[in-house]
């Protein structure tokens, strides 16, 4: 009777055994699948577009966002040259009909992007200005502008003339160029009404 017990409590101390591995190694499947499913995700997005989420979660994640038509500037890298493959869009509103808006765009050659660059500089908003590369204009018309050229990227941000939180706008300028310039970034700068000047980092 004695042996009989023992075999039965050896089986059951078994059976717990086993339960326990198994649950074990069901975590264990969970975390790593867990784990995988993270990392794809940031694999799905590119360096570009990681910057670009980091950015609005530290930068933008308190103000509200509305939707806007589209913009002469998305007019001139849309309708005149296609060839961007990301382009995400933010409009923060400041005030009663003012706001800042903030474009990326993103592609998948340097050639693509540079021929998106110089529609831009062909035909400058809101005016259809014509610039040339390092050449700063004093005298302009031009809304508050900044514009940040890298390699695969065009980085963009606006807001109105009369527009009265400049603080925010000279903030969020200032991110912009900390999170999305390198070492050879072109960038572009325009106030209201001028001047538009150029940071060439390549020179």
């Amino acid at each position: 009777m004695l042996e009989k017990m023992k075999i039965i409590l050896k089986n059951r101390t078994n059976a717990t055994s086993t339960f326990l591995i198994s649950n074990k190694n069901k975590m264990i499947l969970i975390i790593i699948l867990i784990f995988v499913f993270f990392f794809s995700s940031r694999q799905d997005k590119s360096a570009y577009q990681q910057k670009v989420s980091y950015f609005l979660s530290k930068y933008v994640s308190n103000y509200t966002l509305k939707k806007d038509n589209l913009s002469m500037f998305e007019w001139r890298l849309e309708k005149i040259d296609s060839g961007y493959t990301w382009k995400k869009k933010i409009i923060i509103q400041t005030e009663q009909n003012h706001h800042i808006d903030i474009y990326f765009y993103e592609y998948n050659s340097i050639k693509k992007c540079y021929n998106a660059y110089q529609s831009l500089i062909d035909c400058f908003p809101t005016e259809c200005l014509k610039l040339e590369e390092g050449k700063n204009l004093q005298s302009t018309k031009t809304i508050p502008s900044l514009v940040i050229i890298n390699r695969n990227s065009i980085t963009i941000a606006t807001t109105h003339c009369i527009s009265k939180d400049l603080d925010l706008w000279n903030f969020l300028k200032k991110a912009l160029i900390i999170e999305f310039k390198d070492m050879k970034s072109k960038i572009l700068q325009a106030d209201c009404g001028g001047p538009i000047e150029w940071i060439l980092l390549n020179k």
